[in-house]
Formats: C-alpha cells, structure tokens, sequence
C-alpha cells in the first residue's frame, strides 16, 4: 500500500493509493497467472473516504453515487491483509450516499469484491432428489460444463399446493375481501437457489464438491446456470471502523441505515473474512451471491448501527465466533434464498435476535449461540413474509433476554415477524414459553387474513426439546463435521 501512496495516520485520504494497488496487482495477475496477491497494510490508520472524496461525487449523478464511491476488488487469489485487527484501521470518515436518494437502503459498501452475479443457462435437472441426500445430480445437457466449473441449482416452484405446503401448518396469509394473496414473493413461486462446484462429470451426471441442500422433484422447473465467482478472496487482521456515533433510528434516513457501510463479498466461494472488527457502522459485513466461504472471529463494537452479518443469497457459509457487542439493530442472521448456512459461537445483545429477514430462507442452524428471543429485531417487508420458511433450528441457544409473555414466532399482531416452526433444542438461560398455533390462527381469522376452517391445535408455535437443558454434543455443526472426518479415515 504504502509504494502507491498510502501513509497511516496522517489524517489524509488513502483511497486514490488502494484503488492504485488494486490496478497493479490486476496487471501483475496478467502477467503472472495463478499467482496468489496479497494486499498489505502495515499498522496504523489508513482513511478510505473522507470529505474530499465525498466532495468529488456528483450528487445528481446515480451511477456516480453508486459505483464512484466504493473501492472494487474483482480479483481472485488475493488477501487484503492487516498487522492485526488493533493494530490496523481502514476508516471512513463521512458517509456515503444512498445510491439513489430516494430509497434509503441503497447506500454502497465501501470496499467490495464485486463481479456482476450473471448466469449462463446449461439445461435441466432430469431426476428428484432429497436434500442432504447425494453430492450428485442427473442433468439433461452437460456439454458446456467441465470439471471445475460452477453452477446454480435454481428450482422455481408454481404448483399452489406445494407453496401451501411450505408454511404447514398455517395458511397462505390472503386479504379475504379482495382474495390477493400477502406474501406475494412466495405466493408467486417457491424459489429454491443453490450454488456448487463441479469436481467431476460422468455422461449427463454432475459430481459436486458439496451435498445438495434442497429437496428437488424434477417434475418441478429445476435449472443448471453456469456461474463465474471470484475465487480465494480474502480479508484479514484488520479493523474497519466508521464514524457513527448518533443514536441509531431504524430507517429514519440514508445516514442511519447505511451510511457507514464497510465490507461486502458479492459472488464468492472458497473466501473468508478472519480476524476482523467493525467498529462504529451502519452495516458492517454483508455476504451476497456466495457459497462456501468462512467467516471466523468477528467482533462488532461501538455505537450501536443498523445492521451486523448478513448473509443472503448464499449457501453453505459458516460464520464462527461472531461477537456483536455493538448491539446492532438486525443481530448476525440470514434472509434472501438463504440455505444450508451456520451461524457457530455466536453472542448478541439481549435486546435483540438473530436477523431473519425473509425471502424464502431456509434450513439455518444457529449453533451454540446466545442472545435475546425478542419481537421487532426481525426485518423483512410484508410481501417477503414469512421471516424464514422450514428448517430453521437454534441448538443449545441461550436465552438472555426476560421474556414476560409467550413468545410469538407467529405474531399476529403486526404483518411481520412470521417464522415457520423452528426447531429449538436445548435452549436454556432465561425461561421461554411459545404461544399455541391455534391462538395464530384464531386471531388471523378474526382479521381476516386466512380462513382456518379447520383450527390448529394447542401445540406450541416451534418444535421443542429439553427446554431449559443443555443437550449433548455441545455443537451440532462439529459434532456432524467430526463425523464426516472420520468416515474418511
């Protein structure tokens, strides 16, 4: 960093000097492909927007606001490294600005590993399969993939009776006067994305590196895309920090929701971010379009932001040792086709909850976990309801929050917060109690929203086991990962 320009603490802008070593370490790659890159900052801190680059953005000009103000890494093989996360600061001094002004949670990240998400069509998945059950599957045209290659397994579900099925044993939420459905994302299609790398093919079956998540009936509309991510990327020992010390008001405007964005990966695989504090954000760490990818000892701290983790879009990633001590609004959590990720030793703020922010989640462990079980943490609109779909389970949570009321993983009384059945074992800490299904149903046929000729039954609204208790293994996620390890043997 510091043979482009870049001098640590001299209260100068160094954004111009990485955008600089960026370009170089693009033309050294040319030059020498296959060869690892890594980005070094030394100690000390090093300003990555300031006024004076804030000052150079047309504000009347969106593609400036959008692309301008973050600093792009699209190479794969590449480190961006620090002397330790107490010894090495990347700062953003002012906010970014929304990319458009008129919707406040389009502000940038301000460093990204970005390559646009674009998808080339291989052909169809040809047999059903039951998800966890194979690293294999039967497609109707190979002939543009090879060994290597990665693709996208996307399921598009239209048949009404399977989306009814996906929030058994509740009902469609539907406004009964016109009949127009409510949670319009899923009621226009059950979506199932998946992302893999191809280790070998054999006539029309593909070999993947990685079980398939989904349940797949090839009776449904199952598509093999063909995908490029940014490969071995990695960030490293090193804080970010931004310059948020208000008091946090959730959606209030751009600078409360985003304007202290630090760190995006954007279609990734075999990346992680180690060793990383955020400090004094908006959002810290969001992880978009990716799958397999580690993110490990993560410390949140400062003034509490909007948003702490967030994965979406992504399968397969596992975030260990995540602490939010900055009690961010949105607690580490998951939204978006999010499947088969793990959240593992993870602490929250008892104010809040894990982030579940909607869109046809799936299958997410949080593993040995601690943190509040409180209502109005959640995100997601009402058209993306509900919060998170089947398969969501918390293992040996700890509760730290006091809940005086039955929890409501269905909440009738607001148009969000709707989680179906989680599967909560051996949460223990601070007691909590589930109200029933039927008390949901009851009070959403009361508003009209469902019919329930059939009323639920006085079971509660999560499949529970050894409340209060700890259960054995201590973590589910390493006890299964031990396992496979010795199956190798």
């Amino acid at each position: 960093m510091t043979d482009f320009g870049a001098v640590p603490n001299d209260d100068m802008s160094d954004k111009q000097a990485l955008k600089l070593t960026i370009a170089a370490a693009q033309k050294f790659r040319l030059a020498n492909k296959g060869q690892g890159i890594i980005i070094y900052f030394g100690e000390g801190t090093f300003i990555l927007h300031d006024q004076k680059d804030a000052a150079s953005i047309d504000p009347n000009n969106k593609k400036q606001r959008n692309e301008s103000q973050s600093i792009f890494v699209e190479l794969s093989n590449l480190i961006i490294k620090g002397a330790r996360a107490k010894k090495t600061t990347l700062l953003s001094k002012v906010p970014l600005l929304a990319a458009d002004e008129s919707k406040i949670w389009t502000t940038p990240y301000l460093l990204k590993s970005e390559r646009s998400f674009k998808q080339e069509l291989v052909g169809k998945i040809t047999e059903s399969y039951r998800g966890g059950s194979t690293m294999s599957v039967k497609v109707d045209v190979v002939k543009n993939l090879s060994a290597g290659d990665f693709i996208e397994l996307v399921g598009t579900i239209k048949n009404e009776e399977k989306i009814k099925a996906s929030v058994l044993p509740y009902e469609l939420e539907v406004n009964i006067a016109t009949k127009k459905f409510i949670w319009t994302d899923l009621t226009e299609g059950l979506i199932k994305r998946e992302k893999h790398k191809i280790v070998k093919i054999e006539g029309n079956t593909l070999y993947l590196s990685t079980p398939i998540a989904h349940d797949i009936d090839s009776n449904d509309d199952w598509k093999v895309n063909k995908i490029k991510p940014i490969e071995e990327f990695g960030v490293e020992d090193l804080t970010f920090a931004g310059n948020w010390h208000q008091d946090f008001v959730h959606h209030k405007n751009a600078d409360h929701d985003g304007g202290f964005s630090l760190l995006e990966l954007n279609n990734c695989t075999n990346s992680c971010v180690k060793n990383v504090t955020f400090k004094d954000f908006s959002r810290a760490l969001n992880v978009s379009q990716c799958f397999n990818i580690t993110l490990e000892n993560i410390t949140l701290e400062g003034k509490q932001g909007h948003q702490t983790v967030s994965v979406n879009h992504s399968n397969n990633v596992l975030s260990k040792n995540i602490f939010d001590n900055a009690n961010g609004w949105h607690a580490p959590g998951v939204s978006n086709y999010a499947v088969s990720n793990v959240y593992l030793n993870m602490t929250y703020h008892s104010t809040s909850m894990s982030d579940l922010h909607g869109k046809q989640s799936m299958i997410n462990l949080f593993d040995n976990t601690a943190g509040g079980w409180v209502l109005g943490r959640w995100g997601a609109a009402t058209i993306n309801q509900p919060n998170h779909l089947g398969g969501l389970m918390y293992w040996n949570h700890k509760n730290t929050s006091v809940n005086t009321e039955k929890f409501k993983a269905m909440n009738p009384d607001s148009e969000y917060g709707r989680l179906i059945m989680p599967h909560l074992i051996g949460l223990h800490g601070n007691p909590l109690e589930f109200e029933s299904q039927s008390s949901y149903a009851k009070s959403i046929k009361a508003q009209n929203k469902a019919e329930y000729k059939g009323m639920l039954s006085n079971e509660p609204q999560a499949y529970l086991e050894s409340m209060g208790k700890p259960v054995w293994p201590q973590s589910l996620y390493e006890a299964q990962y031990n396992y496979r390890k010795s199956l190798k043997k």
